[in-house]
């Protein structure tokens, strides 16, 4: 097992980044309705299933 660890730097970095994910995410989900949010979601599964099929 090797254990790793992020640094202050890259722990600062991660958070921003996931701030940012979640305006992106939020701008998204805005801009569907709940009918097509609900496609996105199970096309994208599909696509999952699909990549995994390997």
């Amino acid at each position: 097992m090797l254990e790793t660890r992020l640094t202050e730097s890259g722990t600062e970095t991660l958070r921003r980044a996931d701030e940012r994910a979640v305006r992106v995410e939020r701008r998204i989900a805005d801009a569907l309705t709940p009918d097509e949010r609900d496609t996105l979601r199970d096309l994208l599964a599909r696509c999952v299933t699909a990549i995994r099929a390997d």
